[in-house]
């Protein structure tokens, strides 16, 4: 996996201008909150807001043939990824890490653009939100995010159970392909 923390740009008010690499924006470092607050008498509307990341990104030529993934380990709250304008996938949930495929998307041997629209205001359908929480939620890209370049074929999860104390079944999947089996005493 190859950390992609660096280079970001940032700015608090998401357009399709910043979307397509033009407008103003500030150099930041993941992870990141999208504003920082004063301790006492904060608000809604200091950091509930709609923004942007983006960063350049270079594909070597040496990984065609290869599966490329992002991963996002966490993103709050609800984050719509673009691969070179190219709109990849929407997560809905500051709390979960999610990846996505990017290998048909980019273009090998040059210059690439991963642009993040990050919605940051309370969403009763997103969690933690529904008026439940008693808590100052921030948003931003709050942990790291990676490149995840693998071959064609690869292990995705390895899934073990013990479902008696004298046998243990094994689930494996591999680039999509589930094989199940089991050992009995």
């Amino acid at each position: 996996m190859i950390s992609l923390c660096n280079n970001w740009e940032f700015t608090s008010e998401w357009s399709e201008a910043f979307l397509n690499g033009d407008g103003e924006a500030k150099q930041v470092r993941i992870p990141h909150t999208v504003k920082e607050i004063p301790l006492h008498y904060a608000g809604p509307e200091d950091y509930e807001l709609i923004c942007g990341y983006r960063r350049r990104l270079d594909i070597p030529e040496e990984y065609r043939g290869k599966r490329l993934f992002l991963q996002f380990d966490g993103a709050a709250h609800i984050a719509t990824v673009y691969i070179n304008g190219t709109e990849t996938i929407t997560h809905r949930c500051g709390y979960t890490a999610f990846r996505v495929e990017i290998t048909e998307l980019v273009k090998y041997g040059g210059d690439n653009t991963v642009a993040v629209k990050l919605d940051t205001t309370e969403n009763s359908s997103v969690p933690p939100f529904g008026f439940v929480i008693d808590y100052l939620t921030y948003g931003g890209l709050y942990r790291e995010v990676w490149l995840d370049v693998r071959t064609q074929s690869y292990i995705e999860d390895v899934y073990i159970t013990t479902p008696a104390l004298d046998s243990v079944s094994v689930k494996v999947t591999v680039s999509g392909v589930t094989v199940s089996g089991g050992l009995d005493r």
